[in-house]
């Protein structure tokens, strides 16, 4: 069933902020979903999960988005323009990208803003963007693109890197550590270039105590610090959603929270993010690895921080922090 949704006002979408009501627009897993159901229903708020929105830009016509419902989505009721404030849960898949493209130019709130989808999606992107600010430490990275000699790569990693026994290999695209990799040698990044026309190659920074290495995620919304974990492994990719064990680390030193600020700013991240981090044991210094414009909510369950109420209670406000919009204008 299609349901045409007209052009939004100003003042239509000052009435969101009255509403008790969302229509929020997921892609995510169905445990995100669900996280969502529940904290909608604890806080007496009616969430309709939609998917899939069809959309007809022309200029000499008032535009008009057509809302898809999602047959595997149970209670799927839109209740009207004025109310409907979407919160983008999947944004690797390009159509939800084109999605957020719409929903902006109709200036409709989103929860995840297309310029931190792109920016924080694309690893070379992010690391360019990032890498024009002093105020954020990262480890030393290259991009390769293929058609490199295995000499020239024996040559930039001599002169560039200080460890020489590991590097960390990163495609451009990816999430949940899966496209990230430990390599030992300039054969295995020669290798790799067969198989991804452009990666990037970080300097190895050891995170490793008592045989574990570690990483730290914070989780922002609105700009403002709402939860904090800490996840161990035993690789290189301490990622809780490869189920390594995990503890809240909610009081982040002030340096963090300094550095999330500079990134948010030069990602654009200010709505909803999760901002990684991992700390030298030999230096004890803090490095960012990167930005996530759509994190899972696997934080809720180490924290006991309601995060899903969180980002509806930012959507029912229907506007962003001072602290938000600055970050975003600057």
């Amino acid at each position: 069933m299609n349901i045409e949704l007209k052009n939004s006002t100003a003042e239509k979408n000052s009435s969101l902020r009255k509403s008790k009501k969302i229509t929020s627009l997921i892609g995510g897993s169905k445990s995100d979903i669900r996280r969502f159901r529940e904290s909608a229903k604890k806080m007496h708020v009616h969430l309709n999960c939609i998917s899939n929105v069809h959309y007809v830009m022309n200029g000499e016509e008032e535009t008009s988005l057509y809302i898809q419902e999602n047959k595997d989505i149970e209670e799927t009721l839109i209740i009207g323009y004025e109310d409907y404030l979407p919160m983008i849960r999947s944004t690797h898949n390009m159509a939800i990208k084109a999605d957020l493209m719409a929903l902006s130019s109709n200036n409709i709130l989103c929860t995840s803003n297309h310029i931190a989808v792109n920016r924080c999606a694309n690893k070379i992107i992010t690391q360019a963007v990032v890498g024009r600010n002093k105020n954020i430490r990262y480890p030393k990275a290259i991009i390769l693109k293929r058609g490199i000699e295995l000499s020239d790569i024996q040559e930039l990693i001599e002169k560039h890197f200080k460890n020489l026994e590991y590097f960390i290999l990163q495609l451009p695209y990816g999430s949940q550590g899966k496209t990230t990799f430990l390599a030992a040698n300039p054969r295995e990044i020669h290798l790799l270039l067969q198989l991804s026309p452009l990666i990037i190659v970080k300097e190895f920074i050891d995170t490793k105590i008592d045989n574990k290495v570690s990483s730290v995620r914070l989780f922002f919304v609105d700009a403002e610090f709402v939860a904090g974990f800490k996840a161990y492994g035993f690789d290189h990719t301490s990622n809780v959603s490869k189920h390594h064990n995990a503890e809240p680390f909610m009081n982040p030193p002030q340096e963090l929270l300094d550095m999330s600020d500079e990134v948010m700013k030069e990602l654009k991240c200010y709505d909803v993010a999760g901002i990684d981090f991992i700390q030298s044991v030999e230096t004890g210094k803090w490095y960012f690895l990167e930005a996530n414009s759509n994190p899972g909510f696997g934080i809720a369950d180490i924290t006991g921080v309601d995060v899903p109420g969180k980002i509806i209670d930012f959507s029912l406000r229907n506007g962003l922090s001072d602290k938000a919009k600055k970050l975003r204008d600057a």
